[in-house]
């Protein structure tokens, strides 16, 4: 095992490929800055950090918050060391400092939200996949300038190889991890495609937050056999560029494993409308230069101590690769690492060869202010990724703190609608069964908290006991003494009574609570208002 494991990795030639794949790294590098820029909170002058801000991935050795000129610091020191990496000046210094610089730009632009969006993560991981490459060996101004003070170029025997195979990994592993899910949200069957899943998922993904479909999405929601067909699709796309790792001996099957990666990449923007198109240039790293240019590789390598230490390497990210992509995820925040889960549960009832109406839980913001917000302003704030999953918190200190920065956002965003608090909403969408017209009905089953520009704040969150049925309740500036409970079970928006006993500290239910997933909800006949308790659910969303 240990010969192969060196063989494979140390493996002859490669020289010009990683010269290749060093110049497309760096093209997507600065592709991602520049989207940095204008897409993202770096830069963007209406956010207050301050109050949503959640540090990760390097910023987590960081006392507080960075400031603006520190920002403004690391994007200058990103673009010059990523010009330079990319016409091959210092190539290596160059690389190592762009990847530093880049990812902590990268990760101070998603740590204003509870959870990160992959649409950077693919470049920053192909970026250090690269770290220690040799890609200034050839095509570099580094080449350039040993030619001319008359040495012979550098062609170190194993080198190479790692580099680009562990790139290789590093971008088509999140794509077979996504296939994985969705197989075993099956239980290893085609469930995941062959039923109504997909339909839901397009609307999850763009009724839900009022983004408009695409017009692959739209001809996909007319018919079953359509959505069907390209879900199977997507799951062959992802599962089939992994295979290029084996592939070494077979440059035309490898190559042919990346034009696949990239048309997966492109279907995920057509149907999706997640247009990532700086990830296409790392589809570099699946064609063997070499030997489409005609060049000799070197000779096989003899162990070295920069052998060992690339091996090193190889086997740590490797490690590290695949817990966060099938065990850890976002757990440890350690940006970008971490799993690609998007759309990899079965969003539809059993059993799944019937059409059936399906129910989603999910959660939204919701403004008052003196003058009515304008359509275009409140898709704004549903589209919003910070404020996308705060329903999901529990905890009331965290609740007041994202709900005052989601506050002075919206107050700086639109200064004319005289905002005067905020709400977070627990809502549930319902699809009605095909071949209804494909859309989603929001039903708002309670609050979750409120908070107003007086900084009043109102929640009546508790916690439900290990027995599931001690609930301690103890509401914030409500009063909801005759207020009774109801349960929300399975994601229908119908409520059922909750038979309880109120205590001083809350109440005590009369069987454990059941349900997947259940929320408990006071409501008061006086005023007509619902509010959040406790939830239990061990799936989905």
């Amino acid at each position: 095992m240990a010969a192969w494991w060196r063989g494979y990795w140390l493996a002859a030639g490669g020289r010009t490929s990683v010269a290749v794949v060093r110049i497309a790294i760096a093209f997507a590098i600065l592709w991602t800055l520049r989207r940095l820029g204008s897409d993202g909170y770096v830069g963007a002058p209406w956010t207050t950090p301050d109050a949503l801000y959640r540090p990760v991935g390097v910023w987590r050795l960081f006392p507080g918050q960075p400031a603006p000129a520190l920002i403004e610091v690391l994007r200058a020191l990103a673009w010059a060391s990523t010009l330079s990496m990319l016409i091959g000046l210092c190539a290596r210094a160059s690389h190592a400092v762009s990847l530093l610089t880049t990812l902590a730009l990268a990760a101070f632009d998603v740590a204003f939200a509870p959870t990160w969006s992959h649409h950077n993560s693919l470049p920053l991981l192909a970026h250090l996949a690269f770290l220690g490459a040799r890609g200034g060996d050839a095509g570099s101004v580094d080449a350039w300038l040993r030619r001319r003070r008359g040495l012979a170029p550098r062609d170190v025997p194993g080198g190479y190889q790692w580099s680009l195979r562990l790139v290789v990994i590093a971008i088509a592993a999140p794509f077979f991890a996504a296939a994985c899910f969705k197989l075993y949200s099956g239980g290893g069957s085609l469930d995941w495609a062959l039923s109504d899943n997909l339909r839901h998922q397009i609307l999850a993904r763009f009724d839900r937050i009022g983004v408009p479909r695409t017009r692959v999405a739209e001809w996909l929601l007319a018919e079953p056999a359509r959505w069907q067909a390209a879900a199977l699709l997507n799951l062959a796309a992802q599962m089939i560029p992994i295979a290029a790792v084996g592939l070494t001996r077979r440059p035309r099957l490898r190559a042919l494993c990346g034009l696949v990666w990239i048309i997966e990449v492109i279907g995920l923007g057509a149907v999706m409308g997640m247009w990532n198109p700086h990830w296409l240039p790392l589809a570099a790293a699946f064609v063997d230069w070499d030997r489409l240019l005609g060049h000799p590789a070197a000779r096989p390598a003899a162990a070295t101590a920069g052998h060992r230490a690339a091996l090193g390497f190889v086997a740590v990210f490797l490690l590290a690769d695949a817990a966060h992509l099938f065990a850890l995820n976002q757990r440890t925040r350690a940006y970008p690492l971490s799993a690609f889960p998007m759309f990899g549960e079965i969003r539809a009832r059993r059993p799944y060869d019937r059409h059936q109406r399906y129910e989603m839980i999910g959660g939204r913001i919701e403004v008052v202010s003196a003058w009515p917000l304008h359509p275009d302003d409140q898709a704004w704030i549903d589209r919003r990724l910070p404020f996308r999953f705060l329903w999901k918190h529990r905890d009331r200190a965290e609740l007041r703190r994202d709900l005052a920065g989601v506050l002075a956002e919206a107050q700086a965003r639109f200064p004319g609608a005289d905002i005067q608090a905020v709400r977070l909403i627990l809502s549930v969408y319902v699809a009605p069964a095909y071949p209804a017209p494909a859309r989603l009905d929001r039903v708002d089953l309670a609050r979750i908290a409120e908070l107003d520009v007086h900084g009043r704040f109102r929640s009546a969150i508790g916690a439900l006991a290990s027995d599931r049925r001690t609930i301690a309740v103890g509401p914030v500036g409500l009063d909801l003494a005759g207020a009774h409970l109801i349960a929300f079970r399975d994601d229908a928006p119908a409520p059922s009574d909750l038979p309880a006993i109120r205590t001083s500290a809350g109440f005590v239910l009369a069987e454990p609570l059941a349900g997947d997933p259940v929320y408990v909800v006071l409501a008061d006949a006086g005023t007509d208002e619902r509010w959040l308790v406790a939830g239990r659910a061990r799936r989905g969303y």
